[in-house]
């Protein structure tokens, strides 16, 4: 079984960098923001329940670096 592997090793690596080459194109073209719309909706998440939008994970962040740099 390795015998075959180790004699196919080269399409695999090809097949590999034609699908990673083929991934970073598409993530180029489409967004990767967009990709992750598409596939799983507007929310990165739940917490107890409720949906968590990108923006209101970014806005959260960004409200918690200003009070750790307000305290020095």
């Amino acid at each position: 079984m390795l015998d075959q592997l180790v004699k196919k090793q080269k399409v695999i690596i090809y097949i590999i960098a034609i699908a990673f080459i083929l991934s970073i194109g598409a993530g180029g073209i489409f967004g990767g923001e967009k990709i992750i719309q598409a596939l799983g909706g507007n929310y990165l998440g739940k917490v107890n329940g409720t949906k968590i939008t990108p923006q209101q994970y970014n806005l959260k962040i960004q409200e918690i670096k200003e009070r750790y740099e307000a305290q020095g």
